[in-house]
């Protein structure tokens, strides 16, 4: 997933103290090296790749969710994220809009975060 990379960093440095970013259900450890690779969706966040902030899996909080397939947007899912707190990430505008429009949020409460293609030399 594309959107993973640009957010990896984002996300690290949000951490406090001694959390560390957790990837995926069940939250496990997700190195640099491994937010190169795919990550599973998780289907308790509408099939987005869910990202946690915490000391330990058993110690986390939810503070992202990647790219979530619009079909599978609940109410439930536009309440919880939204009293949380949780940043919804997505790779494209034309993601942003369909999104947008599950969710019931304005346009501008997603995060767009395409990472460019290499360029050939």
């Amino acid at each position: 997933m594309r959107v993973l990379r640009t957010v990896y960093p984002e996300v690290c440095d949000a951490a406090h103290g001694d959390e560390h970013m957790l990837v995926g259900a069940p939250p496990r450890a997700l190195s640099n090296v491994a937010a190169r690779s795919g990550v599973n969706g998780d289907p308790a966040n509408a099939g987005g790749v869910v990202l946690w902030l915490g000391a330990s899996a058993e110690d986390v909080r939810l503070v992202a969710v990647l790219s979530p397939v619009d079909g599978l947007i609940t109410g439930e899912h536009a309440h919880r994220w939204l009293e949380e707190g949780v940043r919804v990430y997505v790779e494209s505008e034309y993601e942003a809009l369909r999104v947008a429009g599950a969710l019931g949020w304005p346009i501008d409460e997603l995060q767009v975060r395409a990472s460019k293609a290499p360029r050939s030399v």
